[in-house]
């Protein structure tokens, strides 16, 4: 399974079984959440020992809160999370990713992050079977 987080380079995978795709547990998520988070990090620190440039600076310090935003909704973090999309929200918009992620936020508000992981794993599979 494909879970899209608004990265662009993270895929997290399910369990493959007969049946097709099954979703993912929210822990495991949040632990491949927090693994990118390091990738991003060590990646970052390893371009800043021989390049300073200020926007890949800015560009992994974006990659590492937006990561963070997915954190604390998966986490349950509900307050939180809102407040780190309204901060997010001006990157989110010239990143064009404010419709996902504001879809994302109401989903895992209203519904939780197992519900938002068992609707994306089925609307996933119905994707790639009809392509």
């Amino acid at each position: 399974m494909k879970f899209y987080l608004n990265t662009g380079f993270m895929e997290v995978h399910g369990n493959n079984s007969d049946s097709g795709m099954t979703s993912i547990s929210v822990e495991r998520a949040l632990c491949t959440i927090e693994r990118w988070q390091s990738v991003h990090a060590t990646t970052y620190h390893l371009i800043a020992d021989f390049l300073a440039d200020k926007k890949i600076e800015r560009r992994y310090t974006n990659l590492h809160e937006e990561l963070e935003l997915v954190k604390l909704q998966f986490a349950g973090k509900k307050v939180k999370a809102i407040g780190k999309f309204i901060s997010l929200s001006p990157v989110l918009f010239k990143e064009k990713e404010i419709v996902r992620e504001f879809l994302r936020l109401l989903f895992t508000t209203f519904l939780g992050a197992e519900s938002f992981i068992r609707w994306n794993t089925k609307r996933k599979n119905l994707f790639n079977q009809s392509t």
